[in-house]
């Protein structure tokens, strides 16, 4: 006989995890995105779709200063370092 019970529980488990996971993965990926915006192989302008899905962390990163302040962080961990200017 097969337990019906625990298939549910699996698929409850399941659930809760994607529920958990995927605000940290959507977070997670803005810096890939940025460095990929940084090279152009991305369009980041108000018409293109990464605008779109990115707004609601864009949003919230002006309106909340420890999200902006930590997203300001991430992203600079895919930037490439600026050489510092030469002063003669």
């Amino acid at each position: 006989m097969v337990n019906r019970s625990s298939g549910s529980v699996a698929v409850l488990i399941s659930f809760v995890l994607f529920l958990l996971l995927a605000p940290l993965v959507y977070f997670a990926s803005v810096g890939p995105v940025a460095w990929l915006a940084d090279k152009g192989m991305v369009s980041v302008e108000q018409d293109s779709i990464a605008y779109r899905i990115y707004w609601p962390l864009e949003s919230g990163a002006a309106h909340c200063r420890p999200l902006g302040g930590a997203l300001a962080w991430y992203v600079s961990l895919f930037r490439a370092p600026r050489p510092d200017p030469i002063i003669y």
